[in-house]
């Protein structure tokens, strides 16, 4: 479907300068004056112009922000204000555990910071504060609840990271992680603020029908792509696969807040936005993820490091698409292994390879409905 709404906005009060100044000199009150530079009324006139020209620019910039589609900032959000849509979602801390080794009598208190090696989007390292007292009675392992100091999707720390205490704490043996922290998501942008309200200007709604469902869905805070599977069940269910806006599997508390959101008792009784006879079911995605192995000739002044990570750049926009069409699709997609190895064929950094895998194999891999395809292990040798 064409987007009716991608308008070009067209300049109605702005002008330029000298368009200003040569209206201006040519009224005809001002015929009997003398109007060449240095004259007391042509440098008058230039004066004004500049200004009137502002006035002009900013006369434009009011009309432009008062429609969604030209609008940006907080403009934008002032006219989303005036609908039923969720405003603009702001940017959410990351939480995650980590599992902290000590010795007998170290207690750990609420609000104890941590610094770790990765950084965020500013290069910063990031904090991150830890939300519950820990007392150790014995020497062992616990795990400790922390939230990262700041906001953004670059506090999402990935698994195995390095961790200190800040300052450092007696009695600490060690401190692992084991998992992602989740839940980091940045300040949603205008572009995906005007889609969303786009998609509520344009597509139809029937009470109850696929662009409904996934509409409700993309209400809740955080909520990015959606999947609805009528009938999965038998007559009048509906299941709904969601991520969230990074492409990510939803968290817990996002799968319960859609729950909540679209039917919170799942008896169909429409208690929630799901209509009555309807019975919802909210599940997550869930990452698949494809190793790729090879062995590779460097070309003269390239490091295995800089082809790793200029093959997992491409490798990522790859899998994205997959993951973009297997969410929005019914039927079966596959990481198609040609076309992944082109993507060493086409790398600079590369003079030859072979024995290209994904997953072991040398075969397309079937990426389901409900997964995302993501990038595993990158083994080159």
């Amino acid at each position: 479907m064409a987007d009716e709404l991608d308008l070009e906005f067209q300049s109605v009060f702005e002008e330029s300068e000298d368009a200003i100044k040569e209206r201006v000199l040519a009224r005809p009150e001002l015929e009997k004056y003398r109007k060449e530079p240095g004259d007391f009324v042509y440098d008058v006139v230039v004066a004004g112009a500049l200004d009137t020209q502002q006035q002009g620019t900013n006369m434009d910039a009011t009309l432009r922000h008062a429609f969604p589609v030209y609008a940006e900032d907080i403009y934008l959000d002032m006219n989303v204000a005036g609908t039923n849509m969720e405003p603009r979602f702001e940017a959410t801390i990351a939480q995650g555990k980590l599992q902290v080794t000590a010795r007998a009598g170290v207690t750990i208190q609420q609000g104890q910071e941590l610094i770790t090696t990765a950084v965020d989007a500013d290069g910063n390292p990031i904090i991150g504060i830890v939300t519950e007292e820990v007392i150790y009675t014995a020497e062992g392992t616990q795990d400790i609840l922390v939230d990262t100091q700041g906001e953004g999707a670059s506090m999402n720390v990935e698994a195995g990271s390095a961790w200190t205490f800040l300052p450092t704490l007696s009695g600490i043996i060690s401190i692992d992680q084991a998992e992602d922290f989740e839940g980091g998501r940045d300040r949603e942008s205008d572009e995906s603020l005007l889609q969303r309200w786009k998609n509520a200007a344009q597509l139809p709604r029937r009470s109850g029908n696929k662009l409904d469902y996934d509409a409700w869905a993309q209400e809740v805070i955080g909520v990015g792509t959606v999947k609805p599977i009528p009938l999965w069940d038998g007559d009048g269910t509906v299941k709904l696969i969601i991520a969230d806006i990074e492409g990510r599997p939803a968290t817990a508390e996002m799968i319960n807040a859609v729950q909540t959101y679209i039917d919170p008792y799942q008896d169909g009784m429409g208690d929630g936005k799901a209509p009555v006879g309807a019975i919802v079911t909210v599940e997550s995605s869930v990452d698949k993820l494809i190793d790729a192995a090879a062995k590779v000739v460097l070309m003269p002044g390239a490091t295995m490091q800089q082809v790793i990570d200029s093959f997992k750049v491409d490798f990522d926009t790859y899998l994205s698409g997959v993951a973009d069409l297997a969410l929005s699709s019914s039927e079966t997609q596959y990481v198609i292994y040609k076309k992944v190895e082109a993507l060493l064929g086409a790398n600079e950094l590369i003079a030859d390879y072979s024995n290209f895998t994904l997953n072991g194999g040398t075969t397309n891999i079937a990426v389901q409905g409900n997964e995302i395809p993501v990038r595993g292990m990158v083994n080159f040798t």
